[in-house]
């Protein structure tokens, strides 16, 4: 397959490009940051995977939670738009997505089909969701990925968290030599 990645720079990005080139894939890595450069990019590739948005680990001013809302909703609509006007599209547009789509409960038992939550995070996924699921009017199959925490030990949520309780002279995330499969 021929699969772009948008936002392959990221944590998961470059796990997953690693991964698609290992097993044989040939993989191709945009930014959103010029939807209409991604979407002319995209022309050629089977799949679109778009992992690309604005950190979650920073904190969340008014600022953040803008750049936030716009990296996962605004820019991809964008790029849609443009994909639009493309003739050679992909034919899979996959969109990652969280588990902060269902909010938060002390008590609540979440599954796929359980209903978003009402905080920031929450409708922020939700809107997500429904911007990914554009691309169906496009003629793409749609998937969405909900991540929750994601660990490596070369970064994600284990090295906020590291980082969070050591000192800087003390905080290390060593390389991990596994490779990641993917069935």
């Amino acid at each position: 397959m021929r699969v772009m990645v948008l936002g392959g720079a990221g944590f998961i990005g470059r796990h997953l490009v690693r991964a698609l080139e290992a097993r044989g894939d040939g993989v191709s890595v945009a930014s959103l940051r010029d939807p209409a450069r991604a979407a002319d990019l995209s022309a050629g590739h089977d799949a679109v995977v778009n992992l690309a948005g604005a950190p979650v680990s920073a904190r969340w001013s008014a600022a953040q939670k803008r750049a936030i809302a716009r990296s996962r909703i605004d820019l991809p609509h964008a790029y849609l738009d443009a994909l639009a006007r493309v003739d050679a599209r992909p034919s899979t547009y996959v969109s990652a997505s969280a588990i902060g789509y269902y909010g938060t409960s002390r008590t609540a038992t979440f599954v796929e089909s359980s209903p978003s939550g009402d905080d920031f995070l929450a409708r922020t996924c939700a809107n997500w969701e429904a911007e990914a699921q554009r691309a169906a009017a496009i003629g793409l199959r749609v998937a969405w990925v909900r991540t929750g925490l994601v660990l490596g030990s070369d970064g994600g949520a284990l090295a906020i968290w590291s980082a969070s309780i050591c000192s800087p002279s003390t905080a290390r995330v060593g390389r991990s030599t596994r490779p990641l499969r993917i069935p």
